[in-house]
């Protein structure tokens, strides 16, 4: 049942930067018993927090996670300390399961990404071709209902008909915005946290600290 006191006076596998004064001495416990994954704050000066799936850290007392989860030591910046659990049970240096993991994230963004797009792509049309959608409309009412619409209220819905529609799929850009912030926050390098490039992912290295 191997368990790890992580801290700047733990006893876990890996060195906690000296620059990292945000990291209590004996910090938190990590427990791994018939493959569950136990992390616990050990009343450290300043907490532990996870990551979620948007890139945003949230503080946690005792919570049983996954092997692949990313933790973070301290209130962020730099004087905490960010590493994805498994890294108790990686060799010294390894960071192939990481970035193993941040290439399966890249690839469900990447895809996300092209699915919002062609949303977006396709409402845009949509808003365009809505002055025509009016023209269909008043003539309709006209032949159909007998419904004669006043002319200068007819070039007012024409006009106003792509800038009402394209008010409805507003949010198409908040949501490419969000899925682009999601891919500077997750697909960081597990050693040194800087941003990855798509060829980093690719290489499985990082450029800067040489990771990998």
């Amino acid at each position: 049942m191997p368990q790890y006191i992580i801290g700047r006076k733990g006893n876990q596998p890996f060195k906690i930067p000296p620059t990292a004064t945000g990291v209590s001495g004996e910090h938190a416990k990590l427990l791994i018993e018939n493959g569950c994954w136990t992390i616990e704050d050990l009343e450290s000066t300043n907490g532990i927090f996870l990551r979620d799936d948007k890139g945003d850290f949230n503080r946690i007392f005792k919570m049983q996670l996954s092997e692949d989860a990313v933790v973070r030591l301290g209130n962020g910046g730099y004087h905490s300390y960010t590493f994805m659990l498994y890294r108790v049970l990686a060799p010294a240096g390894d960071f192939s399961y990481e970035f193993m993991k941040i290439q399966e994230i890249a690839q469900q963004l990447i895809s996300l990404e092209a699915k919002q797009e062609t949303v977006a792509s396709r409402n845009n049309w949509i808003a365009r071709c809505s002055g025509i959608g009016a023209v269909l409309l008043c003539s309709a009412a006209s032949s159909l209902f007998h419904i004669n619409i006043d002319l200068g209220i007819r070039y007012m819905l024409i006009a106003s008909a792509p800038v009402l529609v394209g008010i409805l799929f507003q949010g198409d850009a908040a949501k490419l915005k969000e899925i682009r912030g999601r891919r500077r926050k997750l697909l960081v390098c597990p050693n040194c946290g800087r941003p990855l490039s798509d060829y980093e992912i690719e290489q499985r290295q990082c450029s800067s600290c040489k990771a990998k």
